[in-house]
């Protein structure tokens, strides 16, 4: 008899984390120095209707290389796609498939200052590496006992690629929950990747339930209470990292051995979280489960195992799903986290009304406070020149990609 085993990941939430012994701690002002000027659009990419380098899928990750080339990955299309400085279409490369330079389950990627692409496939346990033409160079599989499914993923500045995994990893007996949360560097200099952790921090608890028969086996993956504070981290330029997980505002600042050097600290507050806030929060969920975003389903049968991102979700699974969430008590001060090539780290605050991203907190990685952004948009990649691309949608809900060019004064 053929066996089906059908495992639902629906939803996201993990972690909080640590790094120890900091060396120095960084005061920031008690009051926001705002950045004048603003960004300067240079163009935008993707419509509803055109040419198929014009129509994304779904944009999961936007990046740069050193000439300010900008690299889309069109997750639900299974491709990367390449332009110019100009906004020009250059090349597209990858799809759907199980051979060489094909993806499955692509989770995310990283792109090289020379324009070396390496997507992380979570279907194949594999990382394909791309040379900047766009031709394949090779494949080289990862340990899956690290978890098939990655939350983040980065070039590091020395080569290879840093990523964060899911709260969960394969254990002996089917997925179980990490203890500590890692962020790993992934080398690339062997026939396989090797991952190195650079930094692991306590994570609340993940729970994992298993319901129905040997045949037919759901097995759900549920993370912390909403508004948990999350790790949020981005690699610095001589290859240390930048981090955040605690619910007071805190960003730890580590060296290339992942010994956190300093501690950057504003006297902001955490506050209570309130019914308006897990009104919204019901609300965002549903919203993305209803598109298919955040869900990864994985059929195993006699035959092998596929895994697919997105898809629609039954009407009673979300209603399920939103049913079962938890909350946290207080909304962590800082909401997102960046760094860039320049060696700025972006520190985004938590609107204090509501919960939804509030003013950016610009510094350099010495702990030198820039200034604050008032606009509370956060870019999704920025090069080496001062480029920021924006992954954002339109009136129609059609996703497309700005690139527009940061003020000098922002530096």
């Amino acid at each position: 008899m053929r066996r089906t085993r059908c495992v639902a990941l629906i939803a996201v939430a993990m972690l909080t984390p640590a790094t120890a012994g900091a060396q120095q701690t960084v005061q920031g002002p008690e009051r926001d120095r705002v950045l004048q000027g603003g960004p300067e659009t240079l163009f935008s990419i993707g419509t509803m209707e055109g040419e198929s380098w014009e129509t994304f899928g779904e944009v999961a990750q936007v990046a740069f290389d050193a000439r300010d080339n900008l690299y889309v990955l069109d997750r639900s299309n299974h491709r990367v796609l390449v332009y110019d400085a100009t906004g020009r279409f250059v090349r597209e490369f990858g799809k759907q498939g199980g051979g060489p330079g094909e993806f499955q389950a692509p989770m995310g990627f990283a792109v090289g200052r020379d324009g070396t692409v390496i997507v992380a496939d979570a279907a194949h346990r594999n990382l394909t590496i791309f040379r900047p033409d766009g031709e394949l160079d090779r494949t080289v599989p990862y340990d899956p006992a690290i978890g098939a499914f990655f939350r983040s993923v980065q070039p590091h500045p020395r080569g290879g690629v840093l990523i964060e995994p899911a709260g969960v990893r394969q254990g002996r007996d089917g997925p179980e929950p990490y203890d500590s949360l890692p962020v790993l560097w992934m080398r690339l200099d062997a026939a396989d990747a090797k991952p190195t952790p650079l930094v692991a921090v306590p994570v609340p608890p993940t729970r994992i339930t298993r319901s129905g028969t040997a045949n037919s086996m759901r097995v759900a993956i549920t993370g912390p209470p909403v508004f948990s504070p999350q790790l949020r981290w981005g690699p610095l330029p001589d290859g240390g990292l930048a981090l955040t997980y605690e619910t007071g505002y805190r960003v730890h600042v580590t060296g290339p051995d992942g010994k956190t050097q300093r501690v950057i600290e504003r006297p902001f507050r955490p506050r209570k979280v309130t019914e308006r806030d897990k009104e919204r929060a019901r609300e965002e969920r549903r919203a993305r489960l209803e598109r298919g975003m955040g869900v990864v389903r994985v059929t195993v049968t006699d035959a092998g195992r596929s895994t697919s991102i997105g898809g629609r979700v039954p009407q009673a699974e979300i209603d399920r799903n939103l049913a079962s969430m938890e909350f946290a008590e207080t909304i962590p001060v800082i909401f997102g986290l960046r760094t860039d090539p320049l060696g700025r780290i972006w520190v985004q605050r938590t609107d204090p009304r509501e919960y939804r991203p509030g003013p950016i907190d610009l510094f350099a990685a010495d702990g030198r406070y820039i200034g604050t952004l008032n606009d509370g948009t956060l870019p999704d990649a920025v090069s080496p020149s001062g480029r920021a691309a924006y992954i954002e949608r339109d009136e129609l809900d059609v996703q497309r990609v700005v690139v527009k060019r940061l003020p000098d004064g922002w530096r």
